[in-house]
Order: C-alpha cells, then sequence, then structure tokens
C-alpha cells in the first residue's frame, strides 16, 4: 500500500494552506516518502518527542520546541491528549495529530492560515482512523 496519496489529499484539503506533509507510525517509522514532491523531510531525533508525547500524554517535553526538519516550532497547544499545534515565524506553522495507528503532520508556510491545514489534517487523521489505523 502507498501512503503517499494521502499527502496529496491533505495538501488539497488545505486549499493552499499547506506546504509539506508526513504520516508516520506511532513507532516512529515513516508511512510517506519524504521524496514525494509534498513530503516532509523528518529526522529521527524529531520524531522521538513527538511519538512519546502522544504515546504518554505528557506534552511538557514540547513546551521547548517542536523540531521539524531541523527548524524549531514554538509550541502553541495540545487538544485531547491527540493534536498538537505549533509555529514559527517567518517559517509557518505544524499541525500534528495523532490517530489510533498513524500520526498526521502538515507544514503550512508564512502568511498561510493554520485553521485550513487544521482542518486538512484531521480529515486525513479521521479518514485512517475510520480504517483501523
Amino acid at each position: 500500500m502507498s501512503w503517499d496519496g494521502y499527502l496529496d489529499n491533505l495538501v488539497g484539503h488545505a486549499q493552499g494552506n499547506c506546504v509539506q506533509a508526513a504520516i508516520m507510525g506511532q513507532d516512529g517509522s515513516r508511512w510517506t516518502a519524504e521524496n514525494h514532491k509534498y513530503g516532509l523531510p523528518l529526522r529521527p531525533n524529531e520524531l522521538t518527542p513527538l511519538v512519546n508525547a502522544f504515546k504518554s500524554r505528557d506534552f511538557n517535553g514540547l513546551y521547548s520546541g517542536v523540531y521539524i526538519n531541523g527548524t524549531q516550532y514554538m509550541f502553541l497547544r495540545e487538544m485531547d491528549s491527540k493534536v498538537v499545534m505549533a509555529k514559527k515565524k517567518g517559517q509557518g506553522f505544524v499541525t500534528i495529530q495523532k490517530t489510533g495507528k498513524a500520526i498526521v503532520i502538515g507544514r503550512g508556510g508564512e502568511g498561510q492560515q493554520q485553521g485550513m491545514l487544521n482542518t486538512a489534517v484531521a480529515k486525513i487523521a479521521d479518514y485512517l482512523e475510520s480504517l483501523g489505523y
């Protein structure tokens, strides 16, 4: 099964408010390719804090920053122990949502609307959850 098509769907749902995305397993494994046109490169040391925060439901480790592709984003908030939002002035923002087995990440660029990205990430996450992922 190719997960990369979900990146195209996420970007489409975001209506121009997503520049990169990724889907990973809650074990930290990559499900989507970094070389996809919307692929979001993630370093292994960036995945571990996200996985641990969602697993433990303790987001204190992210308060000092959420790292995505070498950029430190300022933690904004978490919702219901399954959504994390962060931003970096001049770089944009990220929305990260956990499903039963996956973590969906979307990154929007500076000047784009995070609310639209939040909705797009939620649509993909909800759909994956409906499939048992």
